[in-house]
């Protein structure tokens, strides 16, 4: 969902206010910049084209945005698509796109799996059509956001880890138990649990799948939603290390294990702007000292 801080860049744009655009590009334009590179193999001028396409493409496209993500998760998922169309059209390969995350192309249909595997989206193996699909898809990401919340206010992050490495990353049950160092019928508890109450939660909802089976959803939903994802802010008080022992690690995880591409592009961007605010300081500084003795 939108911030009140989003909600104003947006009436601000939306009335053609030059000043609050600007303040959208300098708000977002280094992270997305960040995540490019880091995509497009440190290839600086492809970069900058592909993110210059993507805040084009959202104003083009800003009257079809209906504000059930935040501004950060669209412009990504903008940008995310802009960048396989890229390698497409120079017939690259693509895996290195996907290496920790399940991305939708929407407009062929087409999701890419973690080893770089291009498979068909079936709609009629969740929904009806796509009408049904986009109904349902809203009322799962209301029914993720909360359950995910419930794990990270209670410092679940056992469980929030387990089922962020199997519905955002793609993840195995098997491999799962590996990476946390767990026994694999815990792991299988922990999702048919959370499976159970995401189904109890949508029960109402008569557009559920034959067979009840929403898994397919369940990991476009997340990584569109990105409910697991640490806020900005969070990021940033990890690398100063001024966050708590058990969010602390969790971050860690998120960053390093997950290796979430975007909250990592995040992180660039960040790392980036203290070392550029540390070099304006000792610039400061150096100004400072060799310019008192002229005071008068």
């Amino acid at each position: 969902m939108l911030t009140k801080a989003e909600q104003i860049l947006l009436e601000g744009i939306k009335a053609g206010d030059a000043e609050i655009w600007q303040q959208l590009l300098d708000r977002y334009q280094g992270r997305l910049y960040s995540y490019a590179l880091r995509m497009l193999n440190g290839r600086s001028a492809d970069a900058e084209d592909v993110v210059q396409d993507v805040f084009i493409s959202f104003l083009k496209n800003l009257s079809s945005f209906e504000g059930r993500s935040s501004l950060e998760s669209w412009l990504f998922l903008i940008l995310r698509r802009r960048i396989i169309d890229m390698f497409r059209r120079k017939k690259a390969d693509i895996s290195c796109l996907v290496n920790d995350l399940i991305s939708e192309d929407s407009d062929s249909g087409e999701l890419l799996t973690n080893g770089g595997l291009i498979e068909k989206m079936t709609a009629s193996g969740y929904a009806r059509n796509s009408e049904c699909k986009e109904r349902l898809s809203a009322m799962l990401a209301d029914a993720l956001s909360e359950l995910t919340d419930r794990l990270k206010s209670g410092r679940n992050f056992r469980d929030l880890k387990v089922i962020e490495l199997i519905f955002y990353a793609g993840q195995g049950n098997k491999q799962v138990a590996e990476i946390l160092a767990l026994d694999a019928n815990s792991v299988a508890v922990i999702r048919h649990r959370f499976i159970e109450k995401l189904k109890g939660m949508l029960s109402d909802n008569s557009e559920l799948p034959e067979g009840g089976s929403i898994d397919g959803l369940l990991s476009e939903t997340w990584v569109e939603g990105r409910f697991t994802c640490p806020k900005r802010s969070t990021i940033g008080s990890w690398l100063l290390g001024t966050l708590d022992e058990d969010w602390s690690a969790y971050v860690d995880f998120h960053l390093n294990t997950v290796g979430c591409a975007i909250c990592r592009a995040n992180l660039d961007d960040l790392e980036s702007t203290i070392k550029q605010k540390q070099q304006e300081n000792v610039l400061r500084q150096k100004i400072f000292e060799s310019s008192i003795g002229f005071l008068t």
